[in-house]
């Protein structure tokens, strides 16, 4: 089985294309297309990169052969995909586990890690995918203050797919598929913008409702113990922490006592006291005056400083940057 590493979407699809998988076919502002190579089958790619860190990605194809590969993802993005029609298999080596796009499914699906993907030859393949990154999510740092910051996000699909039922997620999809605006129009690239920004917002905000557990439990010892071992876990290792799925197999309690369980004893969600945890820690860093912002937001388990700087200021009040300086 042929393997890749790709650093970014665009890599992606050049990594193919300079092993003879895909053929690039031709090129306007901000959209690339690519041909399937006649060996494999018959159909296109196309890539449009749109503003915001955002992109969505067209797919038909028609296969001769088989088509399965390995990858390995240099970069964590989320995507959205709506399959029109076809079937496809995917495997994520790091949870070992097998995931399914058939058509009519649309899945919220965490990219990262390594693993392989297969496409059989008894089904065409037609799929319309939005792409994001953490661009998207600078754009609206106050998303980030409560469940939105980038390990809350990614430990709310820790299984790495969700299956998204929302029916206006469908419609937009489908109005996106029936747009028959010149490919190379600046109102096609507006309207792509604007479906898309729709179709990820009403996914986010089904995703947040979700994960705002509020029912009571009636807790045993035992599983009041199991919280607590959850906790020493977290106060071990907040800095890269157990996804949800993992954390709850590891202290032997189901996902929702252990969500619903512990916001209970401890009057925060897992995320919050995480971020608690972060905050604590940074601040410490911060009066220590040894190390600079963006070092310190690292240290603490953000990647991104604008993130870090809004979560900070939500728990204390004040910047990090000027906390610094008066403690400096």
């Amino acid at each position: 089985m042929k393997q890749y590493r790709i650093n970014d979407m665009k890599d992606y699809y050049s990594q193919f294309s300079s092993d003879i998988l895909l053929e690039k076919k031709n090129t306007y502002t901000n959209q690339s297309q690519y041909n399937l190579c006649n060996d494999i089958g018959k159909g296109n790619f196309e890539l449009i990169s749109l503003d915001g860190g955002i992109e969505v990605c067209f797919a038909d194809m028609k296969f001769k052969n088989k088509l399965e590969y390995e990858y390995q993802l240099d970069f964590n993005c989320f995507e959205i995909i709506y399959c029109i029609k076809g079937h496809m298999k995917f495997n994520n080596k790091k949870t070992d586990t097998l995931h399914t796009i058939q058509k009519e499914d649309i899945k919220f699906i965490r990219n990262s890690s390594y693993g392989w993907e297969s496409f059989s030859t008894s089904d065409d393949w037609e799929s319309i995918s939005i792409i994001f990154n953490n661009q998207f999510f600078n754009q609206f740092p106050e998303l980030t203050v409560d469940t939105l910051d980038e390990q809350a996000l990614e430990s709310l699909i820790n299984d790495m797919m969700v299956e998204i039922t929302i029916p206006d997620v469908k419609v937009a999809f489908n109005q996106i598929h029936r747009c028959n605006l010149p490919k190379d129009s600046t109102c096609r690239i507006l309207y792509l913008q604007s479906k898309a920004i729709e179709i990820i917002s009403l996914i986010l905000k089904e995703m947040i409702i979700k994960n705002e557990p509020n029912q009571k439990l009636i807790l045993k010892n035992d599983d009041i113990d199991k919280l607590q071992y959850a906790k020493e876990i977290i106060n071990n290792d907040y800095v890269n922490p157990l996804s949800i799925n993992e954390l709850s197999e590891h202290i032997g309690l189901n996902t929702f006592k252990l969500k619903v369980g512990f916001k209970q004893i401890y009057n925060t969600t897992i995320y919050g006291y995480i971020r608690d945890l972060r905050m604590e820690k940074a601040r410490e860093y911060l009066i220590e005056g040894q190390k600079n912002v963006i070092e310190i937001a690292n240290m603490v388990g953000y990647s991104n400083p604008s993130h870090f700087s809004a979560a900070f200021k939500k728990k204390f009040g004040v910047n990090p940057s000027e906390l610094k300086r008066k403690t400096g």
